[in-house]
């Protein structure tokens, strides 16, 4: 039926018409959506043709149902889908472990933040204290300096008083 179908979709689909007999061709393609949704509401009984309808009565061209792409309902595609489908016991526990491995990465995160930041102070102390050394010891060559010229201007006062005796 669905093969059938999309033959024939094909064939009367507007797009695949020439320009001025597409919308001509509307028509026809909408008959045969309608047809196609009561032969597929048939055939899937009455516990689904209600809501079938109900969520599928507005019709338009290149919708989802007009190419079939509409939910399947064969017992294959949905024992593979189940199985692809966690259990909703196992859910908890994978949320659980997910939750659990965004917690370390985040943890893992503000620790690699604190090292880079702690690496980069470190940089910056240790420029700042290689200045204050600098400038303590040129502080401190100033000083010896200043005492060394003050010991020779004493050498000189005491060696002048000398002669002048």
């Amino acid at each position: 039926v669905k093969a059938a179908f999309r033959e024939k979709a094909k064939r009367l689909h507007p797009d695949v018409q020439a320009s001025r007999d597409r919308e001509a061709a509307n028509l026809p393609f909408q008959e045969l959506q309608e047809a196609y949704r009561q032969l597929l509401a048939e055939l899937q009984g009455p516990q689904r043709s209600g809501a079938f309808n109900q969520s599928s009565s507005s019709s338009a061209a290149g919708s989802a149902a007009a190419w079939g792409q509409a939910p399947s309902h064969d017992p294959a595609w949905e024992r593979v889908r189940q199985a692809a489908t966690p259990p909703e016991e196992e859910r908890p526990l994978s949320r659980a472990f997910t939750g659990l491995a965004g917690l370390a990465l985040f943890g893992l995160g503000v620790r690699a933040l604190f090292q880079w930041r702690d690496a980069r102070q470190e940089e910056l102390d240790a420029v700042e204290f290689a200045a204050k050394r600098s400038q303590l010891r040129q502080a401190n060559a100033e000083r010896q300096q200043r005492e060394l010229a003050a010991e020779l201007s004493k050498l000189r006062q005491g060696g002048s008083a000398a002669r002048a005796e």
